[in-house]
């Protein structure tokens, strides 16, 4: 049986009847878990996964489920037992109580939209991870700066995320690039990661590692990634890359964020449309905040479990970071190296 180790959880998985592994590919950054580690772990997340039968087709509000959340074609729903998640192909029950989690799996030739399955155990694995261990999902980069500085990039798709990120992987001129978590997926914990010092009230910021996006725009400003990402998916517009190759050895676990140090850097990027210049301006806290939590969206799911500690995870992030919005001009296109890392490293 499969097994990958995250913060203080293990992830493990069966395949009955299935001619492929999903999993494979999405948990492909996680360090892979030896039964020891398995037996050892404080908190499983287990998984059965079967082939989705005709009956995974049919709406869940019509067996008594009651909606969620929405994501494209992926819907949630939930109950008193658990949510389901469900693509009108594949079907994914998360158990409230920790118990296996009964995912039927589509084949990519019965999905209804092409590269939806990918999106269901994206969305399951935050629920999962939220329910089973405690781990509560932020869409987010998060980075370490050659100084030191942490560093986290929120914003929605085509506010200049990944462009901004990958600036600061490849530093400022003369300078050494970032360290990184990831471009898009963080989990935040009060508990104490593996080899973390125990104790205190230190925010713990938990990588899950995938792979990046980039989309042709982005690629132009870094052109030295190209030969490095991988096919256009059927899917979509972006190909993925592997930060692991074009960034080694800079990976980082997680990082630990200590109550009103005020020490790390909170970006929101956005496009100034027309501006010549890059800049980096102060942004009023409650406007970060709110960007935040519009980065967190199951705190406003109707149900879900936990919404008091994950706004009180997010509060102690906004007290740990100072919060600037990057308005990105043509120049961040030409030379983000000097647009964008050099301005922000000028400004931690």
């Amino acid at each position: 049986m499969p097994a990958v180790s995250i913060h203080s959880a293990t992830i493990e998985w069966s395949l009955s009847g299935l001619s492929f592994d999903p999993l494979a590919e999405l948990l492909a950054g996680l360090s892979p878990a030896s039964p020891e580690d398995v037996a050892a772990s404080s908190t499983k997340v287990r998984l059965e996964l079967r082939p989705s039968p005709p009956e995974a087709a049919a709406d869940p509000r019509d067996e008594g489920w009651v909606p969620a959340f929405f994501h494209g074609i992926v819907e949630a729903h939930r109950s008193e037992s658990g949510f389901l998640v469900w693509d009108r192909a594949s079907r994914v029950f998360i158990p409230r109580d920790g118990g296996v989690i009964d995912a039927r799996i589509a084949t990519p030739e019965q999905e209804v939209v092409r590269g939806s399955l990918k999106s269901v155990l994206q969305v399951s694995f935050a629920l999962a991870l939220r329910l089973q261990a405690g781990l509560f999902h932020l869409h987010a980069a998060a980075l370490v700066l050659a100084s030191g500085v942490p560093v986290f990039v929120v914003g929605e798709s085509g506010a200049g995320k990944t462009s901004t990120t990958l600036a600061l992987l490849e530093g400022p001129p003369g300078g050494r690039g970032a360290d990184y978590l990831g471009d898009d997926t963080l989990y935040l914990t009060r508990a104490a990661p593996p080899g973390a010092e125990p104790g205190g009230d230190a925010l713990h910021v938990v990588a899950f590692p995938r792979e990046f996006h980039i989309g042709d725009s982005t690629l132009a400003s870094v052109p030295r990634l190209g030969p490095l990402l991988g096919p256009l998916p059927h899917y979509g517009t972006k190909r993925p890359l592997d930060a692991r190759l074009a960034y080694p050895g800079r990976f980082r676990p997680y990082l630990s964020l200590a109550r009103d140090e005020k020490r790390a850097l909170a970006l929101f990027p956005t496009v100034a449309a027309g501006a010549p210049a890059t800049e980096v301006v102060p942004l009023a806290r409650a406007e970060a905040f709110g960007r935040f939590l519009g980065s967190s969206g199951a705190i406003v799911v109707e149900g879900i479990p936990g919404r008091d500690e994950n706004l009180a995870l997010l509060s102690a992030l906004l007290g740990a970071v100072r919060c600037y919005e990057v308005r990105l001009g043509t120049d961040a296109l030409a030379d983000p190296a000097k647009a964008i890392a050099e301005r922000v490293a000028q400004t931690a």
